[in-house]
């Protein structure tokens, strides 16, 4: 991921400009119980400001883009 470019895990590489606010999801398990799952979203209108959040069973991790190359790390429940 960056700026607007995304690659898969199958390394296909695509243009895609979130829209604010909106949370997507990147990766899932198939389980029933949803014990993993990431999700992404633009919480304001910076371009390259972007908020990841990985669940995995009762845990949530948050990695939030402040400036270049400087990310805030929440570990919550």
């Amino acid at each position: 991921m960056d700026h607007d470019s995304f690659k898969t895990f199958d390394d296909v590489e695509f243009q895609y400009s979130l829209p604010g606010r909106c949370a997507h999801v990147l990766a899932k398990d198939c389980t029933k119980n949803n014990l993993f799952m990431v999700l992404m979203s633009k919480e304001t209108e910076i371009p390259d400001k972007k908020v990841i959040e990985i669940f995995v069973e009762n845990q949530k991790i948050r990695i939030e883009h402040l400036v270049a190359h400087r990310y805030q790390i929440q570990v919550g429940f």
